[in-house]
Protein backbone atom coordinates (compact mmCIF):
# COMPACT_ATOMS: atom_id res chain seq x y z
CA UNK A 1 0.00 0.00 0.00
CA UNK A 2 2.78 2.67 1.20
CA UNK A 3 4.17 1.71 -2.38
CA UNK A 4 1.25 2.37 -4.45
CA UNK A 5 0.75 5.52 -2.63
CA UNK A 6 4.61 6.37 -3.51
CA UNK A 7 4.26 5.93 -6.97
CA UNK A 8 0.87 8.08 -7.45
CA UNK A 9 2.38 10.60 -5.67
CA UNK A 10 5.15 10.70 -8.40
CA UNK A 11 2.56 10.65 -10.74
CA UNK A 12 0.67 13.39 -10.10
CA UNK A 13 4.02 15.38 -9.73
CA UNK A 14 5.33 14.47 -13.31
CA UNK A 15 1.29 15.37 -14.32
CA UNK A 16 1.87 18.98 -12.69
CA UNK A 17 5.70 19.55 -14.37
CA UNK A 18 3.66 18.81 -17.49
CA UNK A 19 1.26 21.13 -17.41
CA UNK A 20 3.35 23.50 -15.66
CA UNK A 21 5.87 23.54 -18.68
CA UNK A 22 3.31 23.23 -20.89
CA UNK A 23 3.06 26.76 -23.56
CA UNK A 24 0.53 29.77 -22.86
CA UNK A 25 -2.44 29.95 -25.30
CA UNK A 26 -1.52 32.03 -27.93
CA UNK A 27 -2.87 35.50 -27.14
CA UNK A 28 -4.89 37.16 -30.23
CA UNK A 29 -3.03 38.98 -33.04
CA UNK A 30 -5.29 41.27 -33.92
CA UNK A 31 -4.48 44.91 -32.74
CA UNK A 32 -5.44 48.75 -33.43
CA UNK A 33 -2.21 49.54 -36.08
CA UNK A 34 -3.23 53.55 -36.14
CA UNK A 35 -6.25 55.70 -35.29
CA UNK A 36 -7.76 59.23 -34.79
CA UNK A 37 -10.62 61.07 -34.30
CA UNK A 38 -10.90 63.38 -37.56
CA UNK A 39 -13.18 65.93 -39.32
CA UNK A 40 -13.79 63.69 -42.28
CA UNK A 41 -12.39 60.21 -44.33
CA UNK A 42 -11.15 61.02 -47.55
CA UNK A 43 -9.81 58.30 -49.97
CA UNK A 44 -9.82 55.93 -46.97
CA UNK A 45 -7.94 58.15 -44.72
CA UNK A 46 -8.42 60.97 -41.95
CA UNK A 47 -8.09 64.37 -43.15
CA UNK A 48 -6.83 65.74 -39.91
CA UNK A 49 -6.41 64.89 -36.29
CA UNK A 50 -8.51 66.20 -34.14
CA UNK A 51 -6.97 66.34 -30.24
CA UNK A 52 -10.04 68.12 -29.07
CA UNK A 53 -13.82 68.25 -28.65
CA UNK A 54 -15.45 70.64 -31.01
CA UNK A 55 -16.63 73.81 -29.84
CA UNK A 56 -20.05 73.43 -31.59
CA UNK A 57 -22.07 70.36 -31.54
CA UNK A 58 -20.88 68.19 -34.96
CA UNK A 59 -20.39 64.71 -36.71
CA UNK A 60 -16.91 63.79 -36.23
CA UNK A 61 -14.93 60.39 -37.53
CA UNK A 62 -13.16 57.67 -35.70
CA UNK A 63 -10.77 56.00 -38.02
CA UNK A 64 -8.95 52.81 -37.54
CA UNK A 65 -6.33 50.48 -39.49
CA UNK A 66 -6.30 47.38 -38.24
CA UNK A 67 -4.06 44.45 -37.74
CA UNK A 68 -4.05 40.83 -37.93
CA UNK A 69 -8.08 40.48 -38.09
CA UNK A 70 -8.55 39.59 -41.33
CA UNK A 71 -12.23 37.10 -41.73
CA UNK A 72 -13.05 38.42 -37.80
CA UNK A 73 -15.75 41.23 -36.76
CA UNK A 74 -14.56 44.64 -34.91
CA UNK A 75 -16.98 46.92 -32.84
CA UNK A 76 -16.72 50.71 -32.73
CA UNK A 77 -18.54 51.80 -29.47
CA UNK A 78 -18.68 55.43 -28.80
CA UNK A 79 -19.33 56.51 -25.53
CA UNK A 80 -20.46 59.65 -23.76
CA UNK A 81 -19.09 60.16 -20.34
CA UNK A 82 -18.59 56.44 -20.23
CA UNK A 83 -21.81 55.50 -21.28
CA UNK A 84 -22.61 53.63 -24.95
CA UNK A 85 -24.05 55.96 -27.33
CA UNK A 86 -23.35 54.37 -30.33
CA UNK A 87 -22.02 50.89 -31.60
CA UNK A 88 -20.76 49.91 -34.88
CA UNK A 89 -19.66 46.82 -36.12
CA UNK A 90 -17.55 45.91 -38.81
CA UNK A 91 -16.22 42.94 -40.93
CA UNK A 92 -12.54 42.99 -41.43
CA UNK A 93 -11.39 41.87 -45.01
CA UNK A 94 -7.89 42.03 -45.38
CA UNK A 95 -4.80 41.21 -42.68
CA UNK A 96 -4.48 45.03 -43.11
CA UNK A 97 -8.04 46.97 -43.08
CA UNK A 98 -9.34 50.21 -42.33
CA UNK A 99 -12.18 51.33 -40.77
CA UNK A 100 -14.30 54.47 -39.40
CA UNK A 101 -17.51 55.26 -38.10
CA UNK A 102 -19.21 58.49 -37.04
CA UNK A 103 -20.80 60.43 -34.79
CA UNK A 104 -22.58 63.94 -33.94
CA UNK A 105 -20.88 65.23 -30.56
CA UNK A 106 -21.77 67.54 -28.70
CA UNK A 107 -19.38 69.70 -26.76
CA UNK A 108 -21.27 69.40 -23.08
CA UNK A 109 -19.53 65.44 -23.35
CA UNK A 110 -16.57 63.42 -22.78
CA UNK A 111 -16.37 61.41 -25.81
CA UNK A 112 -14.68 58.19 -26.76
CA UNK A 113 -14.50 55.34 -28.63
CA UNK A 114 -13.32 51.74 -27.69
CA UNK A 115 -12.43 49.02 -30.30
CA UNK A 116 -13.39 44.89 -29.55
CA UNK A 117 -12.98 42.01 -31.24
CA UNK A 118 -16.19 39.50 -31.95
CA UNK A 119 -15.82 37.95 -28.12
CA UNK A 120 -15.59 41.53 -26.81
CA UNK A 121 -11.71 41.32 -25.70
CA UNK A 122 -11.17 45.59 -25.76
CA UNK A 123 -8.34 45.90 -28.13
CA UNK A 124 -8.01 49.49 -27.12
CA UNK A 125 -10.17 53.01 -25.73
CA UNK A 126 -9.28 56.19 -27.55
CA UNK A 127 -10.20 59.35 -25.72
CA UNK A 128 -11.06 62.67 -27.62
CA UNK A 129 -9.11 65.58 -25.66
CA UNK A 130 -7.15 63.72 -23.43
CA UNK A 131 -3.73 65.68 -22.62
CA UNK A 132 -2.17 62.29 -22.69
CA UNK A 133 -3.00 60.19 -25.55
CA UNK A 134 -3.97 56.59 -24.82
CA UNK A 135 -1.57 55.44 -27.65
CA UNK A 136 0.99 57.96 -29.28
CA UNK A 137 -0.22 59.62 -32.47
CA UNK A 138 0.60 57.90 -35.97
CA UNK A 139 2.82 59.62 -38.48
CA UNK A 140 1.23 61.22 -40.94
CA UNK A 141 0.03 58.59 -43.56
CA UNK A 142 1.44 58.11 -47.22
CA UNK A 143 0.53 59.97 -50.12
CA UNK A 144 -1.58 57.85 -52.02
CA UNK A 145 0.01 57.18 -55.58
CA UNK A 146 -1.42 59.13 -58.46
CA UNK A 147 -3.95 56.98 -60.37
CA UNK A 148 -3.28 55.22 -63.17
CA UNK A 149 -4.62 53.12 -65.92
CA UNK A 150 -3.32 49.78 -64.95
CA UNK A 151 -3.70 48.73 -61.78
CA UNK A 152 -0.60 46.72 -60.04
CA UNK A 153 -0.26 43.23 -60.53
CA UNK A 154 -2.46 41.02 -57.85
CA UNK A 155 -1.01 38.59 -55.32
CA UNK A 156 0.02 35.52 -56.68
CA UNK A 157 -3.25 33.20 -57.28
CA UNK A 158 -5.27 36.31 -56.71
CA UNK A 159 -7.21 37.94 -59.82
CA UNK A 160 -8.35 41.03 -60.10
CA UNK A 161 -12.22 42.00 -60.28
CA UNK A 162 -13.57 45.30 -61.07
CA UNK A 163 -16.86 46.43 -59.28
CA UNK A 164 -18.52 49.77 -60.40
CA UNK A 165 -21.79 50.40 -58.86
CA UNK A 166 -22.85 53.78 -60.38
CA UNK A 167 -22.73 51.51 -63.99
CA UNK A 168 -23.85 47.87 -63.53
CA UNK A 169 -26.07 48.12 -60.74
CA UNK A 170 -29.68 49.12 -59.92
CA UNK A 171 -31.39 51.27 -57.30
CA UNK A 172 -33.73 49.74 -54.98
CA UNK A 173 -35.54 52.59 -53.17
CA UNK A 174 -36.64 50.19 -50.18
CA UNK A 175 -35.92 47.15 -48.31
CA UNK A 176 -33.30 45.41 -46.34
CA UNK A 177 -31.54 43.00 -48.80
CA UNK A 178 -30.33 39.26 -47.88
CA UNK A 179 -31.35 39.83 -44.43
CA UNK A 180 -29.20 42.79 -43.40
CA UNK A 181 -30.12 44.79 -40.42
CA UNK A 182 -29.06 48.57 -40.74
CA UNK A 183 -27.70 50.60 -37.61
CA UNK A 184 -28.92 53.95 -36.70
CA UNK A 185 -26.75 56.84 -37.75
CA UNK A 186 -26.41 60.48 -36.15
CA UNK A 187 -28.20 63.45 -38.63
CA UNK A 188 -26.92 67.25 -38.02
CA UNK A 189 -29.01 69.15 -35.68
CA UNK A 190 -31.41 70.91 -34.69
CA UNK A 191 -30.72 74.53 -34.33
CA UNK A 192 -32.45 77.57 -35.36
CA UNK A 193 -30.21 78.52 -37.70
CA UNK A 194 -29.12 76.61 -41.07
CA UNK A 195 -26.19 74.92 -41.10
CA UNK A 196 -25.08 75.84 -44.66
CA UNK A 197 -26.01 79.04 -47.01
CA UNK A 198 -29.81 78.39 -48.42
CA UNK A 199 -30.41 80.65 -51.57
CA UNK A 200 -34.62 79.47 -51.22
CA UNK A 201 -36.47 79.01 -48.98
CA UNK A 202 -40.47 78.65 -48.93
CA UNK A 203 -42.80 80.54 -46.87
CA UNK A 204 -43.04 78.22 -43.69
CA UNK A 205 -45.57 80.08 -41.50
CA UNK A 206 -44.19 79.66 -37.94
CA UNK A 207 -40.89 78.94 -35.92
CA UNK A 208 -38.75 76.25 -38.01
CA UNK A 209 -35.70 74.16 -36.42
CA UNK A 210 -32.73 73.33 -39.23
CA UNK A 211 -30.86 69.94 -39.54
CA UNK A 212 -28.95 68.02 -42.14
CA UNK A 213 -27.95 64.35 -43.35
CA UNK A 214 -24.12 63.63 -43.26
CA UNK A 215 -24.43 62.21 -46.60
CA UNK A 216 -21.83 61.54 -49.44
CA UNK A 217 -17.92 62.31 -50.56
CA UNK A 218 -18.10 65.35 -52.14
CA UNK A 219 -17.76 68.70 -51.62
CA UNK A 220 -21.20 69.48 -50.53
CA UNK A 221 -22.11 66.73 -47.57
CA UNK A 222 -24.37 68.04 -45.95
CA UNK A 223 -28.22 67.48 -47.20
CA UNK A 224 -30.39 69.95 -45.47
CA UNK A 225 -33.92 69.98 -44.18
CA UNK A 226 -36.08 72.35 -42.13
CA UNK A 227 -39.09 70.66 -39.42
CA UNK A 228 -41.76 72.76 -39.58
CA UNK A 229 -45.40 72.87 -37.67
CA UNK A 230 -43.10 72.37 -33.91
CA UNK A 231 -46.41 73.36 -31.97
CA UNK A 232 -48.28 70.30 -33.30
CA UNK A 233 -48.68 66.73 -32.21
CA UNK A 234 -46.78 65.80 -35.15
CA UNK A 235 -44.24 67.69 -37.80
CA UNK A 236 -43.76 68.27 -41.35
CA UNK A 237 -39.99 67.76 -42.91
CA UNK A 238 -38.99 69.74 -45.88
CA UNK A 239 -35.94 68.04 -47.42
CA UNK A 240 -33.34 69.40 -50.22
CA UNK A 241 -34.05 66.35 -52.00
CA UNK A 242 -31.70 67.36 -55.18
CA UNK A 243 -28.97 68.87 -52.56
CA UNK A 244 -28.92 72.41 -54.86
CA UNK A 245 -28.96 74.29 -51.61
CA UNK A 246 -32.69 75.42 -52.81
CA UNK A 247 -35.60 74.43 -50.88
CA UNK A 248 -38.05 75.75 -52.84
CA UNK A 249 -38.02 73.73 -55.66
CA UNK A 250 -38.10 70.14 -53.97
CA UNK A 251 -42.33 69.93 -53.94
CA UNK A 252 -44.77 69.63 -50.54
CA UNK A 253 -43.30 69.01 -47.24
CA UNK A 254 -43.04 65.47 -45.89
CA UNK A 255 -45.44 64.18 -43.27
CA UNK A 256 -44.63 62.05 -40.52
CA UNK A 257 -45.52 58.18 -42.22
CA UNK A 258 -45.12 56.50 -38.49
CA UNK A 259 -44.62 57.22 -34.51
CA UNK A 260 -43.75 59.88 -32.54
CA UNK A 261 -43.36 63.78 -33.94
CA UNK A 262 -42.28 62.76 -36.70
CA UNK A 263 -40.69 59.73 -38.68
CA UNK A 264 -41.16 58.92 -42.08
CA UNK A 265 -38.87 57.84 -45.98
CA UNK A 266 -37.01 60.73 -46.99
CA UNK A 267 -35.54 60.31 -50.85
CA UNK A 268 -32.52 62.18 -51.64
CA UNK A 269 -29.79 62.97 -53.76
CA UNK A 270 -26.26 61.99 -52.99
CA UNK A 271 -22.67 63.60 -54.06
CA UNK A 272 -20.56 60.70 -54.73
CA UNK A 273 -17.24 61.74 -55.75
CA UNK A 274 -15.50 58.56 -58.20
CA UNK A 275 -11.81 57.51 -58.04
CA UNK A 276 -11.35 59.01 -61.09
CA UNK A 277 -12.92 62.38 -59.49
CA UNK A 278 -15.98 63.19 -61.36
CA UNK A 279 -18.75 63.90 -59.28
CA UNK A 280 -22.28 62.38 -59.58
CA UNK A 281 -25.32 62.48 -57.79
CA UNK A 282 -26.65 59.15 -56.29
CA UNK A 283 -30.21 58.33 -55.39
CA UNK A 284 -30.58 57.27 -52.06
CA UNK A 285 -33.55 57.08 -49.18
CA UNK A 286 -33.61 57.16 -45.96
CA UNK A 287 -35.55 56.31 -42.78
CA UNK A 288 -35.65 59.91 -40.20
CA UNK A 289 -37.00 60.30 -36.62
CA UNK A 290 -36.45 62.61 -33.86
CA UNK A 291 -35.18 61.04 -30.44
CA UNK A 292 -37.32 63.87 -28.09
CA UNK A 293 -35.70 65.05 -24.68
CA UNK A 294 -37.59 64.40 -21.70
CA UNK A 295 -39.37 67.84 -21.96
CA UNK A 296 -40.43 67.51 -25.45
CA UNK A 297 -38.35 70.81 -26.28
CA UNK A 298 -38.10 70.35 -30.21
CA UNK A 299 -34.53 72.29 -30.01
CA UNK A 300 -33.43 69.23 -27.64
CA UNK A 301 -34.78 66.52 -30.07
CA UNK A 302 -31.72 64.32 -31.92
CA UNK A 303 -32.17 63.48 -35.74
CA UNK A 304 -31.69 60.01 -36.44
CA UNK A 305 -31.50 57.84 -39.88
CA UNK A 306 -30.88 54.92 -41.30
CA UNK A 307 -30.42 53.42 -45.06
CA UNK A 308 -33.75 52.49 -46.48
CA UNK A 309 -32.60 51.52 -49.86
CA UNK A 310 -30.20 49.31 -51.10
CA UNK A 311 -28.38 48.76 -55.06
CA UNK A 312 -28.74 45.32 -56.56
CA UNK A 313 -27.02 43.64 -59.71
CA UNK A 314 -23.86 40.91 -60.47
CA UNK A 315 -20.39 40.05 -59.67
CA UNK A 316 -19.01 37.99 -61.94
CA UNK A 317 -16.10 35.55 -61.06
CA UNK A 318 -14.24 32.65 -62.62
CA UNK A 319 -16.67 33.00 -65.28
CA UNK A 320 -19.97 32.76 -62.85
CA UNK A 321 -22.29 35.12 -61.62
CA UNK A 322 -23.34 35.28 -58.33
CA UNK A 323 -26.03 38.27 -57.08
CA UNK A 324 -24.42 41.26 -55.43
CA UNK A 325 -26.17 44.22 -53.13
CA UNK A 326 -24.79 47.40 -52.09
CA UNK A 327 -26.05 48.22 -48.56
CA UNK A 328 -25.11 50.33 -45.42
CA UNK A 329 -25.63 48.37 -42.86
CA UNK A 330 -23.38 50.02 -40.35
CA UNK A 331 -23.10 53.68 -40.33
CA UNK A 332 -24.80 55.38 -43.59
CA UNK A 333 -22.83 57.91 -45.67
CA UNK A 334 -24.22 56.88 -49.03
CA UNK A 335 -20.90 55.82 -49.74
CA UNK A 336 -20.61 51.63 -50.44
CA UNK A 337 -16.73 50.95 -51.28
CA UNK A 338 -16.36 51.20 -47.20
CA UNK A 339 -17.02 47.93 -47.04
CA UNK A 340 -20.54 47.60 -47.80
CA UNK A 341 -20.90 45.32 -50.83
CA UNK A 342 -22.22 41.66 -50.30
CA UNK A 343 -21.96 39.12 -52.83
CA UNK A 344 -24.10 35.65 -52.44
CA UNK A 345 -21.34 33.22 -52.76
CA UNK A 346 -22.74 30.28 -51.30
CA UNK A 347 -26.37 31.10 -52.80
CA UNK A 348 -28.54 31.35 -49.53
CA UNK A 349 -30.12 34.17 -49.98
CA UNK A 350 -28.37 36.05 -46.84
CA UNK A 351 -25.42 37.67 -46.28
CA UNK A 352 -22.68 35.68 -44.31
CA UNK A 353 -19.78 37.14 -43.18
CA UNK A 354 -17.33 35.99 -45.50
CA UNK A 355 -19.41 37.68 -48.00
CA UNK A 356 -18.67 41.54 -47.06
CA UNK A 357 -15.94 43.69 -48.33
CA UNK A 358 -14.92 46.74 -49.15
CA UNK A 359 -12.66 47.87 -52.05
CA UNK A 360 -9.52 45.98 -51.55
CA UNK A 361 -11.20 42.86 -50.02
CA UNK A 362 -10.15 39.59 -50.66
CA UNK A 363 -12.97 36.69 -50.94
CA UNK A 364 -12.31 32.91 -51.40
CA UNK A 365 -14.73 31.37 -53.90
CA UNK A 366 -13.91 27.59 -54.02
CA UNK A 367 -10.33 26.95 -55.05
CA UNK A 368 -10.15 31.12 -56.38
CA UNK A 369 -9.74 33.99 -54.40
CA UNK A 370 -10.74 37.45 -55.79
CA UNK A 371 -9.71 40.66 -54.91
CA UNK A 372 -12.69 43.44 -55.78
CA UNK A 373 -11.69 46.93 -56.66
CA UNK A 374 -15.26 48.50 -55.95
CA UNK A 375 -15.58 51.98 -58.18
CA UNK A 376 -18.26 54.31 -57.05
Amino acid sequence: MIEMLRRSRLALVALLSFALAAPAAAQPTGAVARWAFTSAVRDREPVDRLDHVPATEQTIAFFTELSGLGGHRVRHVWLRDGAEALRVSFAVGAARWRVWSSKLVDPAGAWAVRVEDEDGTVLGTYRLGDAAPVQPAPAAPPARPAPREVPPSPPPGVIDVDVNIARDFTYVPEGWPMGMPAAETSAGGLAGTPFEVLRHEPPFGGDVLYGYLPLGNGDDRRVSFVVTHLDEPTWEVYVDRNNDEDLADDGPPIRSQGTGRFSGAVPVEVEVKGADGTVHLRSYQVWLWFAESADRDPSRAHPRFYARCHYKGTVTLGGEPYDAVAFEERAQNGIFADGDLCIDVNRNGRCEDAERLGDGGVLQVGERRFRLHIRE
